[in-house]
């Protein structure tokens, strides 16, 4: 009698310890990216009309994430950010005859590896080809998808500022 409520109270216990198990490497496996949107700019004076967007990836994950492919939605219009990386901005810091620094800024490109709780942060690149104006979409909502090598998820981010040092 001793015996048998020993080993169902053993049993309990195991159980209660393997569910525990299964629940934590669950939620450690689980795609767990937040997105955030510091500014953006379309370069409406250029023929493509690119929408430079500043995006901060944060992987709160202790596992990496691959992102293979990214997506911007706005206004129904839907975008996906180069692979090719694009001058976002140079600035040359000297003289008339002679530099002293030169800075170029280049957009981020796909695919991109974030380790566990890790971040990237820069400039993506899209072209619009005047399927949107940058005033227009000032303090809207746009969907960030992202292709993981975990799934594909979207995020919400608002574009509130429009960029002024680019």
């Amino acid at each position: 009698m001793i015996f048998d409520i020993v080993t169902f109270v053993i049993a309990i216990v195991s159980f209660c310890l393997s569910l525990w198990n299964f629940i934590e490497i669950r939620l450690n496996n689980r795609v767990n990216l937040s997105v955030e949107c510091k500014d953006f700019i379309v370069a409406e004076h250029l023929s493509r009309q690119p929408l430079y967007i500043a995006l901060s990836l944060i992987n709160k994950s202790q596992l990496p994430i691959s992102i293979s492919r990214a997506f911007i939605t706005l206004d129904n219009e839907t975008f996906e950010f180069s692979w090719i990386p694009q001058v976002v901005h140079h600035a040359r810091l000297g003289t008339k005859d002679e530099t002293f620094d030169r800075t170029i800024v280049k957009s981020v490109t796909l695919p991109l590896n974030l380790s566990g709780l890790g971040t990237i942060g820069g400039y993506f690149y899209t072209e619009t080809f005047d399927r949107i104006k940058g005033k227009n979409i000032k303090d809207t909502n746009a969907i960030i998808t992202l292709h993981t090598n975990r799934g594909i998820k979207q995020y919400s981010v608002i574009l509130s500022t429009i960029a002024v040092e680019i």
